[in-house]
């Protein structure tokens, strides 16, 4: 009798490791809090136009480093786009970008996109379409400062490239729509 009582509970506690490792894998990625919206089609591909811009290097940055994150999670479709932006000029007291889900459109603040004496201008270009593109996504502000979603930037601050937090991110947010 004790044997069967002794198999019982071993197999209980097999069927519960294999439950655990099965369903309730964890996500390693920060706290993210996610948008309310998703500014890409329903077969979860972001759409976007490039006329409205001349930031095209740190436009196909950010394409081609989200799509690494989730392949064919981003195209570029002039005629199709979901997604439309634009350049603006809000100087150094205004923010990198803004991504609006009401009208659908990413600007990019030339202030911080091709001010020619700041000292990061590159590095910020790139960062900041990037991070845009991951609103874009679907994704809010990580509390991580190594990610790209990450709510500030500045000297010390600067990533360019997704994380594996802003991946996971993403992952959610596609898997919501």
């Amino acid at each position: 009798m004790g044997n069967k009582i002794k198999q019982k509970k071993v197999l209980v506690g097999v069927i519960m490791v294999m439950f655990f490792c099965v369903f309730m894998k964890p996500e390693k990625a920060d706290a993210y809090a996610l948008w309310n919206y998703w500014l890409g089609g329903s077969n979860k591909i972001l759409r976007y136009n490039q006329p409205g811009t001349k930031h095209s290097l740190q436009v196909a940055h950010a394409d081609i480093h989200w799509n690494k994150q989730s392949p064919g999670t981003i195209q570029r479709m002039d005629r199709a786009a979901n997604v439309r932006l634009y350049d603006v000029n809000k100087g150094a007291n205004k923010v990198g970008g803004v991504t609006s889900s009401g009208n659908r459109t990413i600007e990019f603040n030339d202030y911080y996109m091709i001010r020619s004496n700041h000292p990061y201008k590159e590095e910020f270009g790139f960062m900041i379409a990037t991070h845009e593109f991951g609103h874009a996504l679907g994704l809010w502000h990580s509390p991580g400062s190594k990610n790209v979603m990450y709510a500030s930037f500045g000297p010390g601050v600067v990533n360019n490239l997704p994380t594996a937090d802003d991946r996971a991110g993403l992952l959610a947010s596609k898997r919501r729509w």
